[in-house]
């Protein structure tokens, strides 16, 4: 497209403080503090490899399910995932989850979660 100019690159350390605030938010259950990191239509895709895989919609939606998550004696960190910001979450030294997000604007547009009991434990973390 003429005239649109250079697309401008993510700014790398804001998506990381966007990915820290989402896991203290949750971790702390304040479903307040994740509905303001989440944009109003923001899309979350929880890929379990089975039946309890789903796809969940809204801002409200999807902070009810971060909120409503407690994962036991799992450690969680941050990392960059396909290039953008993310979550990986560990349990005995073995992936249990990635946590990927796309941050448009200062806002968690969507969130992938790759939770596949035979995948993530294959990736390099």
């Amino acid at each position: 497209m003429q005239g649109a100019g250079p697309e401008r690159q993510p700014d790398r350390a804001k998506q990381r403080e966007i990915a820290h605030a989402w896991l203290a938010a949750a971790r702390g259950g304040d479903f307040a503090g994740l509905v303001e990191l989440l944009h109003p239509d923001v899309m979350l895709r929880v890929d379990t490899g089975g039946s309890e895989s789903k796809l969940v919609h809204g801002e409200s939606n999807v902070a009810g399910q971060a909120t409503s998550y407690r994962a036991g004696k799992v450690t969680e960190r941050f990392a960059v995932v396909n290039g953008g910001p993310g979550i990986v979450s560990t349990s005995a030294g073995h992936a249990t989850a990635v946590l990927a997000m796309t941050v448009r604007h200062d806002r968690i547009t969507g969130i992938n979660i790759l939770a596949d009991p035979q995948r993530p434990d294959n990736l390099e973390v």
